[in-house]
């Protein structure tokens, strides 16, 4: 996935304790998306499966959050 070519808005969620996602890819990928509007959430005390985890909740907040910024 080349991150200079992705032009939209862009909402890049991983847990903290990620083993696929560690943060310090993430930030390198973060920052080359081809967007302004970008947000970045690390979310506390999850893993890789944040939305099935205890941190469900905080997931979909951030996404509502998110996408309720164009209303």
């Amino acid at each position: 996935l080349d991150p200079h070519a992705i032009t939209v808005p862009t909402l890049l969620i991983n847990g903290e304790h990620d083993p696929y996602a560690p943060a310090d890819k993430n930030s390198s990928f973060f920052r080359k998306i081809g967007n302004k509007d970008k947000t970045w959430v690390v979310i506390s005390d999850s893993g890789h499966n944040a939305h099935i985890e205890d941190s469900a909740l905080r997931l979909v907040n951030d996404v509502v959050n998110f996408v309720r910024r164009y209303k």
